[in-house]
């Protein structure tokens, strides 16, 4: 019998600035950055390696560093955990940290940029309670309550929507076995399923 259960993955803010502000590593802009990896469900000319500045003293700390563009960065090992539950259709673009102080290394090679190139419609309009966003009339915004429907087979290891791209879920199986391998910097967000 397939798994229902599905979990969203959210960054913890992993660095912070000495005012205790919380703050993102930036990604270095590029050619056509706003819909290389927001949305687009086919493949975007990108460059070969995303260079981020970062405190890449932090990195330590998470497996899913929080951008500025809140695109799902992840370690290579979490990929890999991923994977192991089942196989998803992605694009793993490869991902350079640059370090924002001179006497802490850059980290290249470890992370990489997780493109999906299918998004699952299961995404309940009728039960969850959002609003639409006035720019894009097909993409949810502001989301207090958010019910997927349960596919025959159940949910891939990882997977999004295209109602609310900005989200990453994993289905309980994935969780368990990130949870496993000792994942870091993220929470797991329950998310009702019908």
């Amino acid at each position: 019998m397939p798994s229902c259960e599905v979990f969203s993955v959210e960054p913890r803010a992993w660095e912070r600035e000495e005012s205790g502000n919380f703050e993102q590593a930036e990604i270095v802009e590029f050619e056509r950055i706003g819909t290389v990896f927001w949305r687009e469900t086919r493949p975007q000319p990108h460059p070969p390696v995303i260079e981020i500045i970062a405190n890449t003293r932090a990195l330590a700390e998470t497996d899913m560093p929080f951008t500025d563009r809140a695109w799902p960065i992840v370690s290579i090992r979490m990929l890999e955990a991923l994977l192991r539950v089942g196989p998803f259709q992605h694009e793993a673009v490869p991902v350079h940290f640059r370090s924002r102080r001179s006497e802490d290394p850059d980290i290249p090679n470890s992370y990489v940029v997780l493109r999906h190139w299918t998004h699952l419609d299961v995404f309940d309009r009728e039960k969850s309670e959002f609003k639409w966003s006035k720019v894009d009339p097909q993409h949810a915004r502001s989301i207090r309550r958010l019910v997927l429907r349960c596919p025959p087979d159940g949910f891939p290891s990882a997977f999004r929507i295209p109602e609310a791209t900005g989200y990453l879920f994993v289905s309980g199986e994935a969780r368990r076995a990130l949870e496993e391998i000792g994942v870091r910097g993220i929470d797991f967000v329950p998310v009702e399923v019908i």
